[in-house]
């Protein structure tokens, strides 16, 4: 359907509707893929694969050997893939090949640690509701990717290969099927170089674990319960012989399950056995968007109080999925979620960097996985990464915080019941006008000071289990930490620290969903705006005036970047790189020539004190009246993205003559914080 003239709000709410089609919920461990029951010490599954010396052209014929011990032989690198699990796409992406997939199978589709274009491929179906083969066999793959022995795979790698399908069947029994998975997929796709990295990447984390193994002498009783069968209510599911019962015992613990239940995989057990049992550590297998709900379980349940793992506080959410902020699942992610089970069974044993392996591996992917996005989850704490970048330990759940920036958070996430404290600006500042609106209440609210000084000593009798505050003074810092407050650090330089801010208050406060669908807004205004303007080939110049007519917005600033988001250039920024706001001379501005001068809406002016500034009236933007005040939208909020969006009506309005600003914003005021724009602004 071409898009003709029609306003923003209607593309945007296409856009929403498509995303939430997209996006369906990730499978329970009952539709996730077993792992066969194996004994302990089995050798992995016998894998022949061969490797030339060098990475091979892309004209040699490809020979592998699937974990069936099936030969398939391939006259080159295969050009379509169609591959039928999320952690073996995973790999794939890792290895380069992500754009070779054609086709997915269901809850491919669902793994956000993908990049969008393999996410949006046509969807087959999956192995245990059954895949349609004509579909698969439509799109004509050169090869399929897939496990076996469970499910409906069998049948369908049999109907595949009748149709004449090649298909590579691996299956994960532990950590070295994990390494030859890899192997073979990098053979497959010719990728082997990039396999090898890869692969020795997996391999050198699993031996530091073996040696941090070998240390222990007391080896902690443990078991590993997925978190949907707590939430349901019936037998506990656990995992014994399997691929995620063994990341307890290779991390040196005594799987409990795997003892009582040694030839099977997912075993059921009810609560009184749990407590006959008694384990020293209980982890639990969930998405990081269930946490709280798993944990208000738990603490509701008298029957858990007996458990020695509770009374010591060792019941540790382990965050397994598909979706942001779930570190643990097959495939390369494997490796991130054993680190972290060992860390938090072993803490004075293991230190691993797991926060920066998730990273390297998102890189891998070509996904951003921002740190505040995930944590370490445990019945009573939760150790998060503030934007200043430290790792904080705050209560599992917060219920008495204090904030002196980002007031809209607290509205967007319905934790205003919360508050025990604001800065001055939330109840007599600029932002009054939406915390009054939206928040009525928070007038009784005390205010000892604001992001730039606050009154610890008055803080502290107030006594918030969480505080956010700006990394701007270091004075409050310190004061802070003495007063024994756990300080969230706020720092947002860009866009992405935006997002990043709205995803911490997501995990602080058990909101994941939430912050998901807040930042997808987000992104899909940005989109929006870059796909309107992406057309243009001659850019706006852009000056971009601070809190008087002479200081300027630099490179480094938040607002240059919303300039250069709307499709516009700062004129200031290739001067000023590395500056945030900087005060230049007349003759400077005369040379830069701006087409758009935009005012900061915190400056105490208007576009009449430019327009009859005798300063301006050489420029362009002066001449052509094409001066304006930015209206109160704060960059390090959602807010952003409709600043973004404000700025492209300004800087191309020809692109955005149907877009109705005031009525978007209102749209997304009413999501976000309840109330319309035009409500708070005028």
């Amino acid at each position: 359907m071409k898009w003709k003239i029609i306003s923003l709000l209607v593309v945007i709410l296409a856009a929403i509707a498509a995303v939430y089609l997209l996006l369906p919920k990730g499978p329970s461990p009952a539709q996730t893929a077993p792992t066969a029951a194996v004994s302990p010490t089995a050798s992995p599954t016998a894998v022949a694969t061969q490797p030339p010396a060098q990475t091979p052209a892309v004209s040699r014929q490809i020979v592998v050997v699937d974990f069936r011990g099936k030969r398939i032989v391939l006259p080159k690198p295969p050009e379509r893939i169609v591959v039928l699990n999320s952690y073996w796409a995973e790999v794939l992406v890792a290895l380069g090949a992500g754009d070779k997939i054609v086709g997915i199978g269901r809850y491919v589709d669902a793994d956000e640690y993908l990049p969008p274009e393999v996410r949006k491929k046509p969807v087959v179906g999956d192995l245990f509701g059954g895949v349609n083969v004509e579909a698969v066999v439509a799109l004509k793959p050169d090869v399929v990717v897939t496990d076996y022995g469970y499910g409906k795979a069998d049948e369908v790698i049999k109907r595949l290969e009748e149709a004449g399908v090649p298909v590579v069947a691996l299956f994960m029994r532990g950590t070295p099927d994990e390494l030859r998975a890899v192997e073979v997929l990098g053979n497959l796709t010719g990728a082997v170089d990039k396999a090898r990295e890869l692969e020795a990447f997996m391999a050198k984390r699993f031996e530091e674990l073996r040696a941090g193994a070998a240390k222990i002498k007391e080896r902690k009783r443990a078991v590993l319960i997925f978190g949907s069968s707590i939430l349901a209510g019936g037998p506990l599911s656990l995992a014994a012989n399997s691929s995620f019962g063994m990341a307890l015992v290779e991390a040196g613990a005594v799987n409990m399950a795997l003892e009582q239940f040694p030839n099977q995989a997912w075993p059921k057990i009810d609560m009184e056995t749990l407590i006959r049992w008694d384990p020293d550590v209980v982890l639990i297998a969930a998405s990081a968007e269930d946490a709280g709900r798993i944990f208000d379980k738990i603490r509701s349940d008298e029957r858990w109080r007996v458990l020695k793992a509770y009374k010591n506080g060792e019941i540790y959410l382990v965050p397994w999925g598909s979706k942001i902020g779930d570190i643990f699942n097959w495939g390369p992610r494997d490796v991130v979620g054993r680190e972290y089970i060992a860390e938090v069974l072993y803490p004075d044993v293991y230190a691993f960097d797991w926060r920066g392996d998730l990273e390297r591996l998102g890189d891998m992917y070509g996904v951003s996985i921002p740190p505040q996005t995930y944590a370490v989850y445990n019945i009573n704490w939760k150790e998060v990464v503030d934007l200043a970048g430290n790792v904080v330990k705050i209560p599992s759940r917060v219920e008495r915080f204090a904030t002196f920036v980002a007031y809209q958070l607290p509205i967007a996430f319905n934790v205003t019941s919360r508050l025990v404290a604001v800065g001055r600006d939330a109840v007599q500042g600029v932002f009054a006008p939406l915390m009054k609106a939206a928040f009525p209440a928070v007038v009784n609210l005390p205010t000892p000071g604001d992001r730039f000084k606050v009154n610890v000593e008055a803080l502290v009798q107030l006594k918030p289990q969480v505080v956010f505050n700006w990394a701007v003074n270091p004075d409050d810092v310190r004061t802070m930490q003495r007063a024994n407050l756990t300080l969230v650090q706020v720092v947002v330089n860009n866009f992405t620290d935006a997002e990043r801010l709205v995803w911490l208050y997501g995990v602080v406060f058990d909101r994941l969903p939430r912050a998901r669908q807040i930042v997808n807004d987000m992104e899909d205004i940005v989109k929006f705006v870059a796909n309107r303007t992406a057309s243009v080939r001659e850019k706006a110049r852009v000056l971009y005036l601070w809190v008087d007519p002479l200081t300027v917005a630099g490179g480094a600033s938040l607002f240059s970047q919303n300039i250069e988001l709307a499709g516009g250039v700062n004129v200031a920024a290739a001067d000023y790189p590395t500056m945030n706001t900087v005060k230049v001379d007349p003759e400077r501005i005369l040379k830069w020539n701006p087409d758009v001068i935009i005012i900061a809406w915190q400056a105490r002016y208007n576009e009449s004190a430019v327009l009859n500034n005798p300063v301006y009236r050489g420029v362009n933007a002066v001449k052509n009246g094409r001066v304006y005040k930015k209206p109160i939208l704060s960059e390090m909020t959602p807010d952003a993205a409709l600043s973004v969006l404000w700025t492209a009506t300004k800087l191309y309005p020809d692109l955005f003559r149907d877009v109705n600003f005031t009525k978007v914003a209102d749209y997304y005021y009413r999501r976000w914080y309840g109330v319309s724009y035009t409500q708070v602004w005028g």
